[in-house]
């Protein structure tokens, strides 16, 4: 490692001490350092020798990847316009494997619905804040929505931990504010929204990013108070998919 700090290796990793050696836990240590993204490769080995007071010693051999990414798209409707869409992303923003993530999207150039519709956001993953399964997220946006049936201003912000269990639950609990002014048939409204997102997330697919079995689950709930033009209450959002593959070779997959 050079510019990731030696010590949030070793938080990040976060493998255990006077406790007896697991080979699991090594494992999850090495997924740990690959979650974040900062390194290219990771492998963990444990010494050939039992050090003095009946302790194994682990090297780590790590691989940092560069820490830069920029990205781009442009679309195009015949009905919704041109749109354009970037992002820039820094893994290693503080020297201990940060991800700082800014995103910005312009749509609805010359289309035929509504105006034109911007979007800036920006989220912040610090790993191993509390512990090394217990990672800090901050997300902030701006948005201008601009659409035939109504016009949206909105800002908001949230800020919470984000905690690993095990190798396929992923909890999270925040606070977050945002504020919001509407013009639409039901007239010109400003409120504001104190929120407190809960997330949990199950996931046991094979690959998350091309499935062909297992399932995912995943529950949103956000109680809200409102404050100016709108009331109090709660969103519920719910995600479940499932996998299953047929044929020779599984070549189909539902």
């Amino acid at each position: 490692n050079e510019a990731v700090r030696t010590e949030r290796v070793a938080a990040i990793a976060g493998l255990p001490t006077g406790a007896v050696f697991s080979p699991r836990d090594v494992e999850r240590a090495a997924t740990r350092l690959r979650r974040t993204g900062a390194f290219s490769s990771v492998a963990l080995s444990e010494a050939e020798q039992i050090s003095e007071g009946d302790t194994l010693g682990i090297m780590a051999q790590v691989s940092e990847d560069k820490p830069r990414r920029l990205g781009f798209g442009v679309e195009y409707s015949t009905v919704d316009g041109l749109g354009l869409t970037g992002f820039w992303m820094h893994r290693n923003f503080f020297g201990g494997a940060e991800n700082l993530r800014a995103d910005a999207c312009v749509s609805g150039l010359g289309g035929e619905t509504g105006g034109i519709d911007y979007l800036l956001s920006l989220s912040f993953l610090r790993p191993a804040t509390i512990n090394a399964n217990t990672d800090l997220f901050a997300n902030a946006k701006v948005q201008v929505s601009n659409e035939p049936n109504y016009y949206l201003e909105e800002a908001g912000i949230e800020v919470g931990p984000r905690r690993q269990i095990g190798d396929n639950v992923t909890l999270s609990a925040g606070v977050g504010a945002l504020t919001a002014h509407v013009e639409d048939d039901l007239g010109i409204r400003d409120y504001s929204l104190l929120t407190l997102p809960l997330t949990g997330e199950l996931d046991r697919r094979d690959n998350p990013l091309d499935a062909t079995a297992g399932y995912y689950l995943a529950l949103d709930i956000t109680p809200f108070a409102g404050f100016g033009d709108v009331g109090s209450g709660v969103r519920l959002y719910a995600d479940g998919r499932y996998f299953r593959s047929v044929g020779a070779n599984d070549r189909v997959t539902f």
